[in-house]
């Protein structure tokens, strides 16, 4: 494939691995709010485990991507 088209996929992964980070961040936050106001956080705890999956992809993405390219590991 193209070095320039894979850099492109490569910074999309990027944006999109940053963005899971801040998802995975504040539903931790909420469902520490939850516990501490006493709510049950059974479904909190799911969509955490599947923004957590999801985050994990688009960084295997990003060092599938820089391996491509051959970019070291950050």
């Amino acid at each position: 494939m193209d070095p320039f088209v894979i850099q492109q996929y490569l910074a999309q992964a990027e944006q999109h691995a940053a963005a899971a980070s801040r998802l995975v961040a504040r539903q931790e936050a909420l469902v520490r709010q939850l516990e501490r106001d006493g709510h049950d956080t059974s479904d909190a705890f799911k969509v955490l485990a599947t923004l957590r999956d999801t985050q994990a992809l688009h960084e295997q993405a990003v060092v599938r991507l820089q391996e491509e390219l051959g970019v070291a590991r950050r």
